[in-house]
């Protein structure tokens, strides 16, 4: 995929995304990602934030932790996405029945 392709492919994936029931976003993470990656991406997360927690008032740490181990699941959900996309035949466009 080119760039180009994958900038598309990201607002793609985001526009589905939000567009999921919470049983359907557990599901497709579950598909993507597996709990044990996701365990690695909180653990990562906190200790990052553990790093830096000196400098952060207490009452916004656990926040950040969310924000950050989230955003590193969405970029993981993202490039996974791609690469089963790629793997996939094309299928009918969105819609057609």
């Amino acid at each position: 995929m080119t760039d180009a392709e994958r900038a598309r492919h990201a607002i793609a994936f985001f526009a589905r995304l939000r567009e999921l029931s919470d049983v359907e976003s557990v599901t497709l993470m579950d598909r993507l990602t597996g709990p044990k990656l996701r365990a690695v991406l909180d653990e990562y997360t906190a200790a990052f934030v553990e790093d830096v927690a000196a400098e952060l008032p207490e009452d916004v740490r656990g926040e950040l932790l969310e924000e950050i181990s989230s955003l590193m699941l969405l970029g993981y959900l993202v490039r996974a996405s791609e690469e089963e996309s790629t793997a996939l035949p094309p299928g009918p466009p969105a819609g057609s029945a």
